[in-house]
């Protein structure tokens, strides 16, 4: 379809920023485009801001007001009483329906209507009501009756766009897009797309024809929004034939770069990744706001890395996630990078560098969102996988098991209700924490065997070696005279198992020691107090009470 002269001209004026008189949509004058706002089409001036994301509904209302507006001509039979009752009434459905409430707005008009038969508006603003409940037999009967009170408005015209509504979507396309081809019926076409659009959204092959229409009525604004809304439901055939057409009005407006940007999202649509960025790289010469347009880049740059996924080039979709991420932190590409680490993560455990593929399961944890469960219990069993390796290799050939943990710590964190993976770590921290011991690593010795008796606590043989290992611990630091450390040793054990006697019976021996060391020292304040402590944890040692009741008397 050709743009009319007039609608060209008025595009060309629109789209290069000059004054468009009479270009609108739902009533919002177009203003500069030479760069569009962060959520969509920055033309509609002060007085409104527009949605144009790829979920926003189409304005029904606006079209169909500036395509088929009701009147508020008062008919010969109303009093002025009844005029102002009907501008009173009108104004609260018009309220009520800009709350979102259609039932109340149905109910005011009905009760309007009782006392002013002779209200054409009222009748059309009910069957507006109604056309948007979907009940297009009522709305077609409330239209009539407007059209009785005042054929001369129209309303017949709004009768048959109900009647024709009630017909199948492809049925109401195709009408529709014939009427939009006459000037004489191309507000009829463009009104009965604008509904149909509403009640399926995702009609691109719709919103392809109204944008048509809208153009050829010198309505850019319009058209725009709809190509725009096309994009995100369009098949790869309906993208191929917006591109072209966005291309054609290019040559008409060379300055546009809402224009260009409406290009790139559809070859974004299509795959075409690098020919987006070609087109985006254009745009932003010409914007006073090239930033605006780094969102959009940062999608075709996700794109290239969701390619270069495809071809195993991880190392190559990570950079580019890199650089979408320095134009658009986290928005464009942030899943992808988590599967580019799990699918590499995966690679490197097959060709045994295990170490680097924990960490890319890590990493991919971290990235992917938690809705994709299924590629987040990849990563889980990945890292597990690998840690179980390392751990039967262990066991064959007595090996540490410091790096089977990393990978079974992972898997883990990433699935902490898996019963396999919490068991099998504690296994592997527990072992972990006799090499330890062994190697004279009393501290890592103790939190490794805590850590293994945390994982599953009814497991008496790591309580009972988280224990040893912190009185071992206490122990050795009491040889070295480090008696703080001691005691913060056994306490650990202590809260482990507090009803024990012997660990309290520990306890209480750590106490005892730091007096005996303060008395030594002549610090009989402080001795007090811990062989208080002391007799506290073993009330029945004598040898604590003679202690006591010593350094009362000192």
């Amino acid at each position: 379809m050709q743009v009319s002269a007039a609608g060209t001209l008025e595009l060309l004026a629109a789209l290069n920023g000059a004054s468009a008189g009479g270009v609108s949509v739902g009533g919002f004058a177009l203003a500069d485009t030479s760069a569009p706002a962060a959520g969509g089409f920055s033309g509609f001036g002060p007085a409104a801001t527009v949605d144009l994301s790829a979920s926003a509904v189409a304005p029904l209302d606006p079209l169909v007001a500036a395509y088929g507006a009701r009147s508020s001509a008062a008919a010969p039979q109303q009093s002025p009483r009844q005029r102002r009752a009907e501008r009173l009434a009108l104004a609260a459905i018009d309220e009520s329906l800009a709350r979102g409430n259609a039932e109340e707005a149905r109910r005011i008009a009905t009760d309007a209507l009782r006392g002013n038969e002779r209200s054409a508006a009222l009748w059309s603003s009910l069957g507006d009501i109604e056309l948007k409940a979907g009940d297009y037999r009522r709305a077609e009967s409330h239209f009539r009756r407007a059209a009785s009170v005042a054929p001369e408005v129209g309303y017949d015209r709004r009768a048959e766009d109900a009647k024709l509504l009630r017909e199948s979507d492809a049925v109401v396309l195709t009408r529709a897009a014939q009427r939009i081809r006459s000037p004489e019926t191309r507000a009829d076409g463009i009104r009965q797309l604008a509904v149909l659009t509403e009640r399926s959204p995702t009609n691109a092959e719709a919103r392809i024809a109204l944008a048509e229409g809208l153009l050829s009525d010198g309505n850019a604004a319009g058209s725009l929004l709809q190509f725009q809304l096309a994009i995100s439901s369009a098949n790869r055939d309906q993208l191929e034939r917006v591109e072209t057409r966005l291309t054609e009005l290019t040559r008409a407006a060379p300055k546009a770069v809402f224009l260009r940007s409406l290009i790139a999202e559809a070859q974004i649509a299509r795959g075409n990744h690098q020919q987006a960025r070609a087109t985006l790289k254009a745009a932003s010469e010409l914007s006073s706001d090239p930033a605006a347009l780094h969102p959009l880049e940062a999608r075709a740059i996700a794109g290239q890395a969701r390619e270069a996924l495809s071809r195993e080039d991880y190392g190559a979709a990570l950079d580019l996630l890199a650089q979408a991420d320095a134009l658009d932190r986290g928005a464009a590409g942030r899943s992808i990078r988590g599967e580019a680490h799990l699918l590499r993560g995966e690679r490197r455990a097959r060709l045994g560098d295990r170490s680097t593929a924990v960490e890319d399961f890590r990493l991919a944890a971290r990235h992917l969102p938690a809705t994709a469960t299924d590629l987040r219990q990849r990563a889980a069993a990945g890292a597990f996988g690998v840690g179980s390796m390392l751990k039967r290799r262990r066991l064959a050939q007595a090996g540490s098991a410091g790096a089977e943990v990393v990978g079974l710590q992972a898997a883990f964190d990433m699935a902490p209700t898996n019963l396999t993976y919490r068991r099998q770590l504690a296994d592997s921290r527990h072992a972990l924490g006799v090499e330890y011991a062994t190697a004279g690593k009393l501290r890592d010795a103790a939190y490794s065997h805590r850590r293994a008796w945390e994982l599953v606590r009814n497991e008496p043989a790591y309580r009972t070696a988280a224990i040893g290992a912190f009185h071992a611990l206490g122990d050795d630091r009491i040889a070295h005279q480090d008696f703080d450390a001691a005691i913060d040793a056994f306490t650990e054990a202590h809260r482990i198992d507090s009803r024990s006697q012997s660990v309290r019976a520990k306890l209480a021996s750590g106490y005892n020691a730091r007096g005996e060391n303060h008395r030594a020292q002549q610090r009989f304040d402080l001795a007090l107090r811990d062989f208080r402590l002391a007799l506290q944890y073993d009330p029945q040692n004598q040898a604590y009470r003679d202690n006591l009741d010593n350094a009362g008397a000192a």
